[in-house]
């Protein structure tokens, strides 16, 4: 009788911290949520101009779709943790991917745009730096999904490590460079201060939590 309490009582810290992990999850998911609805409907009511793409692209590609792909393995994601792992592998390259290219199609528009030189403040920078390990992320993704395959030529666990490193890499420099654009021009000339601000703090919350869930996923 009494092992059986100690075992109740040892399962209830175990039951409080999944709560805790699943209730900050949705918060998360509805973060994501809110940027993607805002960006979307500031891309819809602006110009059609370069500078809409790029601002829409990227804040979708980084901060919604490759944080979401972010966060598949992870096992208190609220909406993949029923799924088997050949799906989430699935879905992981799908927002991935699609995530990725949204993402470098709205860097590649910004440098087109400004003749090359796009190396003039920390939010271009940062985003430069991004975009090349985002190249190298989708690259070493290949050999991560191949890696039993190639198990002869690279050690299965040094690919998948690499890969996770370099994007978690690249995403943590796309939300940086987004937290610095979200001060840029474009978002001044068509947000509220306040919204703003409110950006900055949504993609610092967003980066903490969905990279504290993918790093969990690594370990576990």
């Amino acid at each position: 009788m009494e092992d059986q309490n100690d075992s109740g009582e040892s399962s209830i810290p175990k039951i409080a911290v999944m709560a805790f992990s699943i209730f900050f999850n949705i918060i998360n998911h509805s973060l994501i949520g809110f940027v993607a609805i805002y960006m979307t409907l500031l891309a819809i009511s602006g110009d059609p101009i370069p500078l809409t793409w790029h601002a829409w692209s990227c804040s979708i590609g980084y901060q919604v779709l490759m944080l979401e792909g972010l966060m598949m393995f992870y096992s208190e994601n609220v909406w993949s943790a029923q799924l088997d792992r050949s799906t989430k592998q699935c879905v992981h390259w799908i927002l991935q991917v699609v995530g990725s290219l949204l993402a470098l199609s709205g860097i590649l528009v910004k440098y087109i745009c400004h003749n090359g030189e796009h190396f003039q403040s920390k939010h271009s920078i940062i985003g430069i730096l991004s975009a090349a390990c985002l190249m190298i992320s989708l690259g070493s993704g290949i050999f991560a999904l191949k890696a039993f395959q190639l198990r002869n030529v690279f050690r299965p666990a040094l690919v998948k490590t690499f890969h996770y490193f370099v994007g978690i890499t690249s995403i943590s420099l796309g939300l940086v460079a987004l937290f610095f654009g979200y001060d840029k021009k474009f978002m001044i000339a068509r947000s509220d201060e306040y919204i703003r601000f409110y950006l900055q703090v949504i993609a610092i919350t967003t980066a903490i939590l969905s990279l504290l869930g993918a790093i969990q996923s690594l370990y576990r």
